[in-house]
């Protein structure tokens, strides 16, 4: 059914329910999660098929007063009236019948579906009403990771939707309001001693509950596909704070930013690294960028493009928390990186775990055949400091050295001549 009728049926529903003692209706919410990568990995024409079996199921299992509607590629509307069913029962057989693989071509394919449900009167009295609260209900579902159950419209989670929309509003104007700050933790050179660089770590300084760490935003900036924006703030911010520091005489050769697997697949995210590079009169390699395994996931041969035109740019780049993503080695040879860094859950067992300590000398091994640098991330006692030196790494960070430290506090912390001794005081 068009989606305008099935809107007009709703609301004719409605009026009758009104005329009949608020006769319950209910509206379920249905989502296929991730059909658009489900495209790019089994290829175009999927999400078609996808949607056509999901109506099928509908046609099949829906009792006779119920309609429904498509709202797009992956979303789907239910309105029941005369309710002789348990909703809540039925949503979760229609679940598990959505969820059943799905035979495309050569390739069995497994779906994910999330549902969410509201009731009338009790959750709203308004057609668009209904609509909204089974759509929040549905956020819910998704955000919580459920896809056996419809997850049922509470005042709570009209509580926590709000919440999050306010936050959603505060992050969006905190760019503007410039409340995003960078910290910054040194990078050390394991054969010199030599303070070679730093990585740029954006905090948010709240008006009211101050320096909230990345854990408090990021997760939801990239939820709502927002992180984009902030990004591109902290490339822009870095370049400058280097440009400062060499004006200061502070000779660091590098600085890194780490960038999400959504602003790397940003149609105009090379050219917006070049601009910045430009902007602040930054030799490319003095920037380096450090993304994650899965920015390698959303689409291959697109991602090897970009890291490619990245490298023209003459930036540098690592491959940020390797070991612990996704097998990507066989992608190694097709891209031109600079540096792999461990991630400091290997780090943490280095000097307790013999298995580990092997991974970790094995990773060591695998960079330098490849001609990168290898650095170790999560560096805390003197002992791990002495095992990553042993295993031939180039370059370490962690809080041995010092935490991710405020510019100010960075540029006062810095030893002499950038030279790096254990005696130094940590930077705290």
């Amino acid at each position: 059914m068009d989606y305008s009728i099935f809107h007009q049926d709703l609301t004719q529903r409605l009026e009758s329910s009104r005329l009949n003692n608020n006769e319950h209706i209910a509206l379920l919410m249905f989502c296929i999660d991730h059909i658009s990568e489900m495209n790019d990995t089994f290829g175009p024409g999927t999400s078609e098929q996808i949607v056509l079996h999901t109506e099928e199921i509908f046609r099949k299992h829906l009792p006779s007063n119920a309609i429904f509607a498509s709202l797009g590629d992956d979303r789907f509307t239910i309105a029941f009236t005369n309710l002789t069913h348990d909703i809540e029962s039925l949503a979760t057989k229609l679940l598990a019948l959505i969820q059943h693989p799905v035979r495309i071509g050569p390739h069995d394919v497994f779906i994910s579906a999330s549902a969410g449900l509201a009731l009338f009167p009790e959750d709203a009295n308004t057609s668009d009403g209904l609509i909204q609260a089974s759509e929040t209900a549905l956020r819910w579902a998704k955000a919580s990771n459920q896809h056996a159950a419809a997850h049922r419209y509470t005042r709570t989670v009209q509580i926590e939707a709000s919440h999050n929309y306010r936050r959603i509003n505060e992050l969006l104007g905190a760019i503007d309001r410039q409340e995003y700050v960078n910290f910054y933790q040194p990078k050390v050179d394991l054969k010199t001693g030599r303070v070679v660089g730093c990585e740029a770590l954006t905090r948010w300084n709240h008006p009211i509950h101050g320096i909230l760490e990345p854990d408090a935003f990021i997760p939801v900036l990239e939820e709502e596909g927002l992180i984009t924006a902030l990004g591109e703030w902290t490339i822009h911010d870095a370049c400058l704070q280097l440009k400062r520091w060499h004006a200061s005489g502070i000779m660091l050769d590098q600085i890194a930013v780490n960038i999400s697997a959504q602003q790397f697949c940003s149609p105009n995210f090379v050219q917006m690294v070049d601009t910045a590079i430009r902007t602040y009169g930054l030799q490319p390699h003095q920037l380096e960028l450090e993304l994650t395994e899965s920015c390698l996931l959303e689409n291959v041969e697109h991602a090897i493009q970009v890291f490619h035109a990245l490298k023209e740019v003459g930036v540098h780049l690592s491959i940020d928390d390797f070991g612990i993503g996704y097998s990507s080695l066989r992608y190694l040879k097709d891209i031109p990186l600079d540096a792999l860094k461990i991630d400091r859950s290997f780090v943490a067992e280095i000097t307790t775990n013999a298995q580990v300590s092997a991974i970790c000398q094995s990773m060591v091994q695998l960079g330098h055949h490849l001609n990168l640098n290898v650095i170790a991330e999560g560096v805390e006692s003197t002992a791990q400091l002495e095992h990553v030196r042993g295993y031939g790494c180039d370059v370490f960070q962690g809080f041995l050295c010092s935490r991710a430290l405020p510019e100010n506090v960075f540029a006062q912390w810095l030893p002499k001549d950038l030279l790096w001794t254990v005696n130094h005081p940590a930077g705290v």
